[in-house]
């Protein structure tokens, strides 16, 4: 079975994620905030926000996934695939 996020979601997701620049720890200021705002919980240093997760740069690789992977989920479900979609 194959789920399909939509764009929508993986754009906010990967806008809010944010990183400790010392010792690498995730965070997302929506689903897994930090104990106190912008600050790592382990080494209390600023967050900051992955160069890759910038919008211009999340719409650009959202472009090529559905290039590249749209096809593929076509002949997917040509062969009695299970692809479904969620939102």
């Amino acid at each position: 079975m194959q789920l399909i996020v939509s764009d929508e979601i993986c754009f906010e997701r990967i806008c809010s994620r944010l990183i400790c620049p010392e010792c690498a720890a995730i965070y997302n200021s929506k689903s897994q905030k930090p104990k106190q705002d912008d600050l790592c919980d382990y080494c209390n240093i600023k967050l900051i926000q992955r160069s890759d997760a910038q919008a211009h740069i999340i719409l650009k690789r959202l472009e090529n996934f559905h290039k590249d992977i749209e096809p593929l989920l076509d002949v997917a479900k040509q062969k009695g695939c299970d692809v479904r979609y969620i939102s």
